[in-house]
């Protein structure tokens, strides 16, 4: 018995198929939630996950991941001899129904930067405030005869802005979501006709806006408007760092450049000319700059930190951009044509010749995908179809697993993901705000008053 025993410790094993000893290889399995089932090939491992299953005979396995009230998680997977193989990142996500969140009917919704307010809109043109801690829904306007422009949360504040009336007239508010008998007029504070109002992401009580074509910077507490760039603004993005413009000379000629806001006075041109009024610019999260044409769809990115901003490895453009999504670290981009999801990575590959940024097709189906969300993790991407509400791999080294959560999805829009409750939100068929727990530890507040 010991030259066998001897062998199997030092990874080789007995193929009893091709009657020879081969080298075998492991596998680390990793679950969210962990405590899952592991089956190779239809046969029960002992261990449940997080585990690393040794002395496996190399060849294509049958990986099988189960646990009770989840869905299971099934792939083909490769087994190489002397090679370790790692699926950590295997997310099983729960065998749930949607359950309503706010019992009444509505168009759209916003959630708070902490997740636990929603700022919506109801069928018959109320504003209104939801706070998941207690429970109390609360009427903020009517936006029946001036109608709604924007709704935007600040991300360092539980304070929201929002914007009512037409576009030559409209009246902009700051809500308190803690105070709600703190409801500030812009006007109160300034008489300048505003447009495009954005909050400051280096101060949780200013706020961007345009006026007359101008930029200007409104420190709401200290009641005064500061002129930051003058000179026809159409777009504007305020990052922490970089505030990227859209111009229009008098000659109807648009141009595209950034400034920092510490310094509003140097102005760095781009010279990228495929601009027009359908342009659009995109968040990137990165020093890219992005610019969607609305009405054709084209996606342009330009790598600003390229000193030739206009050489081919400076500018990326993808064609029939439907919905986009850029990762948090502005390294990858997810976006659909409506019949695909696909993933662009623009980390610079490591490499003598340079490459073309790195292009990869994720799913693609002939039936039209109408809603995209990523996951925190930013390994999964949740999209809606006519037929069903799924879930799919990213950076996988095979086949992406897709798995099916709700069936008919035929009506269901605004798909939102709650991070820090673990479900998914979407509007109904119904015009109802429904969750879809992910993870059945995950059930919180949102869900008390909903029994």
């Amino acid at each position: 018995m010991a030259p066998p025993l001897i062998l199997y410790t030092a990874g080789f094993r007995y193929d009893f198929e091709y009657k020879r000893i081969v080298e075998t290889g492991s596998l680390v399995v990793k679950s969210n939630p962990e405590g899952a089932n592991i089956y190779i090939n239809n046969q029960l491992h002992t261990e449940p996950t997080p585990t690393i299953i040794n002395t496996i005979l190399p060849d294509k396995i049958n990986l099988l991941i189960q646990k009770d009230a989840y869905h299971s998680w099934e792939k083909t997977i490769e087994i190489k001899p002397r090679v370790t193989s790692f699926e950590e990142n295997v997310t099983l996500y729960a065998e749930s129904e949607p359950v309503p969140i706010i019992q009444t009917t509505i168009t759209e919704y916003w959630f708070n930067e902490k997740q636990d307010k929603i700022a919506y809109i109801t069928k018959d043109n109320q504003l209104r405030l939801f706070n998941a801690l207690n429970q109390k829904d609360t009427l903020i306007a009517n936006v029946d005869s001036k109608p709604l422009q924007s709704v935007i949360w600040s991300t360092n504040s539980d304070q929201f802005v929002f914007g009512r009336g037409a576009k030559e007239k409209i009246e902009y508010f700051i809500v308190d979501a803690n105070a709600l008998d703190r409801i500030t007029a812009l006007s109160n504070i300034t008489t300048l006709p505003l447009e495009r109002v954005e909050w400051d992401p280096r101060a949780r009580n200013s706020l961007y806006a345009i006026s007359r074509g101008n930029l200007y910077r409104i420190p709401f507490l200290l009641k005064t408007a500061r002129l930051i760039f003058s000179g026809s603004i159409e777009q504007y993005l305020v990052q922490e760092k970089r505030i990227t413009l859209i111009q229009k000379s008098e000659k109807g000629e648009y141009s595209l450049s950034w400034i920092t806001p510490k310094d509003v006075n140097t102005v760095h041109l781009v010279p990228f000319e495929n601009l027009n009024n359908n342009s659009v610019i995109i968040e990137t999260h990165s020093n890219r700059i992005a610019i969607l044409d609305s009405k054709t769809n084209e996606l342009s990115i330009v790598d600003i930190s390229i000193q030739d901003p206009l050489s081919e490895e400076a500018i990326t453009e993808i064609q029939d951009v439907d919905k986009l999504i850029f990762t948090k670290d502005g390294s990858h981009l997810i976006y659909t044509d409506k019949f695909g999801i696909y993933m662009q990575n623009f980390n610079a590959p490591i490499t003598i010749i340079p490459e073309k940024n790195n292009h990869q097709i994720i799913v693609k189906y002939s039936y039209p995908l109408r809603e995209i969300a990523l996951s925190e993790d930013e390994n999964h991407v949740f999209f809606i179809t006519d037929k069903s509400l799924r879930v799919v791999e990213l950076n996988t080294s095979y086949a992406p697993r897709v798995t099916e959560l709700i069936q008919d999805a035929r009506n269901l829009k605004e798909l939102k993901l709650n991070y820090n409750q673990k479900f998914a939100s979407f509007i109904d068929k119904d015009n109802m705000l429904n969750g879809l727990m992910l993870d059945l530890e995950g059930q919180g507040s949102f869900f008390s008053g909903n029994e």
